[in-house]
């Protein structure tokens, strides 16, 4: 049930709880520019691109947003979609969670923006190029040898939308304008790229890629952990790429996901 937001509740939240209150005044402030709070509430869910519900949850505090939520509703209170931006607009803790929890570098001279995000899901191809860009310069044989002339064709289209950019004669580098990889974009290229990369033979012997499922009913408790540790693996695996001693000629990538299964209650 929707609670409407008071800005007492966001000042007590913030005194007992910095982050959470933070995010909560945003938000409070945001809605208590509409007269008609529960509308408001619907047009912030659709700037946003957080659901009705997920944004209910959080004014009630019954739920804590994740990194990619909290970037999505300071964009709107900054009326800022560059993320980079937004970074040094945000509170201090606010900020100093950000950074912790974002694996994305946001660097001051690139645009983080979701026109980014929407070539890379509407385009499969466009996504992968982007992805092999990431791991290091990328040649157009290379491209034309993955994706024939239709891959150098997109090739042309993301220079022009900035997503890539030539350093060198027909060699590429990732461009200004970059994807705020929010949770869409990261399904949908993460099974876009299982989908092309996968190689399950390959796991038949060790030191080639790591594949594996599981599926248990758990506690609630549990299931959290599960969380936890996922999200720590993923913490681990990423500072191994600050280190640039750990960098070399493996294109590589790790998709990770823990989820729960939606059924219809049994009576």
């Amino acid at each position: 049930m929707y609670k409407e937001p008071q800005e007492t509740e966001a000042v007590e939240a913030k005194i007992k709880i910095p982050l959470e209150g933070e995010i909560l005044f945003a938000i409070n402030k945001l809605i208590s520019t509409f007269i008609d709070k529960k509308k408001g509430l619907r047009i912030l869910s659709k700037q946003m691109g957080v659901s009705e519900k997920t944004l209910t949850r959080i004014i009630n505090q019954t739920s804590k947003p994740n990194y990619q939520t909290i970037f999505k509703i300071y964009r709107v209170y900054f009326n800022e979609y560059n993320d980079a931006k937004v970074l040094k607009l945000v509170p201090t803790i606010v900020k100093d969670f950000l950074l912790k929890r974002n694996p994305q570098e946001l660097l001051t001279n690139q645009n983080y923006n979701l026109d980014s995000d929407i070539l890379l899901q509407s385009n499969s191809v466009i996504a992968e190029i982007y992805i092999i860009a990431s791991t290091g310069p990328v040649t157009l044989d290379e491209i034309l040898y993955r994706f024939g002339v239709n891959g150098v064709e997109l090739v042309s289209k993301m220079i022009e939308k900035k997503l890539l950019s030539e350093i060198h004669k027909n060699v590429f580098i990732l461009g200004k304008n970059q994807p705020t990889f929010d949770g869409n974009t990261i399904v949908s290229v993460g099974q876009s790229l299982i989908s092309s990369h996968a190689k399950p033979s390959s796991g038949e012997s060790l030191g080639n890629n790591f594949i594996s499922f599981y599926a248990e009913g758990l506690s609630e408790s549990a299931y959290n952990e599960w969380l936890a540790i996922d999200r720590k693996a993923f913490e681990q695996k990423y500072e191994l790429t600050r280190n640039s001693k750990n960098l070399g000629s493996i294109r590589a990538f790790t998709f990770m996901i823990s989820e729960t299964i939606q059924t219809k209650e049994l009576h």
